[in-house]
């Protein structure tokens, strides 16, 4: 299956997300959050909301989406790192470094606060590794941020003392 393929699965058909959950659980849930945080196109909040939805444990959604995504993100920071080492770089990376590069010139770590932004997080987090931002302050921010936003989600569920 190609990379297109899959893309259109995710796009086309949500379904497998429910399947996912259903038939792996906490794990399936982890791996959905691994992976959402990469640079594949679904979302892991929805995925949290869904496991809620289904009335699965609370917590236990809430350790496993915090984990998975804190979990991508480091992979994103890592590709990034070994990007940087690279002695040739094809067009886009070199189009993306070009782009981001002034940004994370100008404004450094504060960078990082928009990882928690849908479509452009990811790719800050990519960023943040391939310039190289201290290891410490990444996962104090962009991992706060990440576990903030599920608390935000478990709270507007109104799940958030039980």
């Amino acid at each position: 299956m190609d990379l297109m393929s899959i893309f259109s699965l995710i796009l086309i058909n949500p379904d497998w997300v429910t399947e996912l959950i259903a038939n792996y659980g906490w794990i399936g849930l982890l791996t959905g959050s691994f992976l959402s945080a990469t640079l594949l196109p679904f979302s892991s909040e929805l995925m949290l909301q869904l496991w809620i939805y289904t009335g699965q444990a609370l917590w236990t959604g809430f350790f496993a989406a915090s984990v998975g995504n804190c979990l991508g993100v480091s992979a994103n920071y890592v590709v990034g790192k070994w990007a940087r080492n690279l002695t040739t770089h094809s067009e886009t990376v070199r189009s993306a470094v070009n782009k981001s590069e002034p940004w994370f010139a100008k404004y450094g770590t504060w960078t990082l606060f928009l990882s928690v932004l849908p479509v452009i997080g990811d790719p800050v987090t990519l960023a943040a590794g391939y310039f190289q931002i201290r290891i410490q302050t990444f996962i104090l921010i962009v991992f706060g941020l990440r576990i903030f936003r599920y608390l935000v989600i478990i709270w507007l569920n109104g799940w958030f003392f039980t």
